[in-house]
């Protein structure tokens, strides 16, 4: 291809002649920094926004315009922009800048870089818990790979929100986990907290929420000797005084106990949990477990003794089989 000695003229000038491209102004030399930044800047402040894909669009069209004038600079005439259609072209990325929503995008809190993973934790959560809940999560090694963890509280309820796939909400397995976890948080980190996980969409809406494994057992206190759940029935003051009648009455000989109590009309019952390792009842030791907490009972109230049962949980602490006789 032969070069042209013609003015310059095309798309990056605005169709006006230049004999060279350092006599080209630098008002229309920004206006091409102009069509390349807007789509980049598209794709930066809303990234995984369908939108973004119109800015990719975009943006290609603008660089192949820019090859292409570059390399045919010398030619006698090429085909240029003309004002209409760089104000069609400005419009365009000013609607999909404003449908994107760019400026008010959700916070999401303060940042923490864990390894490979990232927490954040919005303003109504203290930064020791954060900390704290961080350093579990890199104990348990949840951020050997990338993920993004939020810590938010509704309430007193403290919530864990993870960003997952569409569809992975309804995994079972990985509900389950999900609510181990909560479980663990629960034993030693954030005892007696009120926990939630959310599975949620790439914007952290929540798809889904489940609770810790022993939610369903009922309020957790946590004591020295052990745990109790009181349930719906009972308040916290009452449980706290069936709790130290127990310690007062030297029921508990050790620790690591687990017990629910409950309410039937204006009778206590007091079920002792007894966790297997499968989902096969084992009746022969719960009914000798239950005529050991009967004992006890007995020594610890006289007369006033509460209703005794057993309470059968499987590994995952769900309730197999209540124990009465």
């Amino acid at each position: 291809m032969q070069e042209s000695d013609e003015p310059l003229e095309g798309v990056l000038f605005d169709n006006a002649p230049y004999k060279d491209y350092s006599e080209v102004p630098i008002y229309r030399k920004l206006w091409l920094f102009h069509m390349l930044l807007l789509p980049l800047l598209l794709l930066i402040i809303i990234p995984g926004n369908p939108l973004s894909y119109l800015a990719i669009i975009s943006l290609a069209a603008v660089i192949l315009m820019w090859v292409k004038n570059i390399y045919f600079k010398r030619q006698d005439r090429v085909e240029g922009m003309s004002l209409g259609k760089k104000i069609i072209y400005t419009v365009f990325c000013g609607v999909i800048i404003y449908l994107g929503n760019p400026f008010d995008l959700p916070d999401y809190g303060t940042r923490i870089k864990i390894d490979r993973g990232e927490l954040f934790y919005t303003e109504n959560v203290d930064a020791a818990t954060a900390q704290k809940l961080g350093d579990f999560f890199k104990e348990e090694k949840f951020f050997d790979r990338k993920i993004s963890i939020q810590i938010h509280k509704e309430g007193d309820r403290l919530q864990i929100r993870m960003p997952v796939k569409a569809g992975s909400e309804k995994d079972p397995d990985l509900i389950l986990d999900a609510r181990r976890t909560l479980y663990m948080i629960s034993e030693n980190t954030l005892p007696d907290t009120p926990l939630e996980f959310h599975f949620c969409d790439t914007q952290l809406q929540t798809l889904r929420m489940v609770k810790p494994l022993d939610s369903e057992l009922g309020t957790r206190l946590s004591f020295d000797w052990g745990r109790m759940y009181y349930s719906v029935v009972v308040t916290r003051e009452q449980a706290e005084a069936m709790a130290n009648k127990l310690a007062n009455g030297n029921f508990f000989n050790g620790d690591g106990y687990m017990l629910q109590y409950d309410k039937v009309g204006e009778e206590d019952v007091l079920r002792f949990m007894l966790v297997q390792f499968s989902n096969e009842v084992d009746e022969a030791q719960a009914k000798l477990q239950l005529a050991i907490m009967r004992g006890a009972a007995e020594i610890a109230f006289g007369d006033d003794a509460p209703r005794v049962e057993i309470l059968v949980l499987g590994p995952n602490l769900n309730v197999l089989k209540t124990v009465r006789n």
